[in-house]
């Protein structure tokens, strides 16, 4: 893509963008502030390069290009389409991006990649084990190529973070969002000073910034909504200090039940919930879009969407539930599959998540990398419609909390 602007616009620009995007970027605040238009070219018809990078940031975005202009007889007078078309054709360049959507002239991909795996061993169905460090820099890369604006991850996810901060080395920080959680602070005792959870909350902020190396989270999330109030509220209100001294840009939090979403709502300050969804789960069905409606601020993000990835697995290989039928869920999860015309029972799972308007993406991870692409094509396939969402929930046997929450499972078959 390119903008042509007038140069008027950019002095008004540039005498009224203060912020060190706006002032970066310069496009931003005229596309905010200005009319504008768009034109696509009648030669594109259907064709979607949205997914190509030709930029220049980096050294290993030069020699993108100087491989895009390798061969080319007249590198001035060379059309746009001939290099877009070459382009699109190069080795080792994605063929397609996720889909996304923009929110407050932010780009939110629909899937969003979990890192847990990445940084230690994770679900009681994995069966290959945490991938090597080169293994898990080229998966992070590899969703960011495909249009991935956002990363989990959490100072409890291992060396996650280190992970992280390694990959996006170079440009490819400045094309994805990281998330991180609060440590889990269960060193600090119920009974803990003000003092004493200001120097836990810091030296985790601190942690984080280290190994993900940078000077400001983007997005912050408490990892229990306990602790909201815990401790008096110390830790949220350390929290709300390092944002207003610019080491965090959003906050928000990790919940596991609806009544924790709607008592974070109602605080103006939590930007962005974290939440448990799969195709077992009914309790969000029952007023919080409502909620979320009163604040199209909030950003969700679903996951759990496999439900550690017992959903994708014959009922032997499940926890032991002493009031819940797996055998029964997992048939008609096959038989709806085939039903619905999906590919298989992951593509029903997620398309079925992915089509709760209220959810912004969905938090999904991966051990290898074929289960990277593989999560990536799914994502391009159809969501499910009303009346397939409806049909789903009527033939699943309705689950207990055993089942929706992993910290109570029986782990003792597995």
């Amino acid at each position: 893509s390119g903008e042509a602007f007038l140069v008027s616009t950019l002095r008004k620009a540039h005498a009224a963008a203060r912020s060190g995007y706006d002032r970066e970027h310069v496009g931003p605040w005229m596309a905010r502030n200005c009319r504008a238009g768009k034109y696509v070219p009648l030669c594109l018809e259907q064709s979607d390069y949205s997914h190509l990078r030709c930029t220049i940031d980096d050294d290993e975005d030069y020699r993108r290009i100087l491989r895009l202009f390798g061969g080319v007889d007249d590198p001035v007078r060379v059309g746009w389409l001939d290099l877009t078309q070459k382009l699109s054709s190069l080795p080792g360049e994605p063929a397609f991006r996720v889909p996304y959507q923009v929110i407050d002239n932010r780009v939110h991909s629909a899937l969003t990649l979990g890192t847990v795996q990445l940084g230690r061993e994770y679900g009681v169905v994995n069966q290959t084990g945490k991938p090597t460090r080169p293994e898990a820099i080229a998966m992070v890369r590899r969703a960011i190529a495909h249009g991935v604006t956002a990363l989990d991850t959490a100072r409890s996810y291992g060396d996650s973070e280190q992970i992280l901060g390694e990959s996006l080395a170079g440009a490819w920080g400045s094309r994805t969002e990281v998330i991180t959680k609060l440590d889990t602070l269960t060193s600090i005792s119920p009974d803990a000073t003000a003092a004493e959870v200001r120097v836990a909350v810091d030296q985790s902020i601190s942690d984080s910034c280290n190994a993900l190396r940078t000077n400001r989270l983007s997005t912050l999330l408490l990892h229990r909504w306990d602790h909201y109030k815990e401790w008096q509220g110390a830790a949220w209100r350390r929290l709300l200090e390092l944002r207003e001294d610019g080491q965090i840009t959003k906050l928000g939090v990790s919940i596991y039940e609806p009544s924790e979403a709607l008592d974070a709502l109602q605080d103006p300050d939590i930007q962005h919930i974290q939440l448990p969804m799969n195709v077992l789960d009914s309790r969000w069905a029952r007023g919080i879009d409502r909620e979320l409606e009163r604040r199209p601020d909030v950003v969700v993000h679903g996951r759990s969407i496999y439900l550690q990835g017992i959903l994708l697995h014959p009922a032997e290989r499940w926890p032991v539930f002493r009031e819940y039928d797996a055998v029964t869920c997992i048939k008609r999860l096959h038989d709806l599959a085939r039903k619905f015309h999906r590919e298989s029972v992951a593509d029903l799972c997620l398309a079925y998540v992915r089509s709760q308007s209220w959810i912004t993406s969905l938090v999904v991870g991966c051990e290898t990398m074929s289960q990277l692409d593989s999560n990536l094509a799914l994502f391009r396939l159809p969501k499910l419609n009303d009346e397939q969402c409806e049909e789903l929930r009527d033939s699943l046997p309705e689950a207990p909390a055993e089942v929706l929450d992993p910290s109570k499972w029986n782990l003792a078959h597995a």
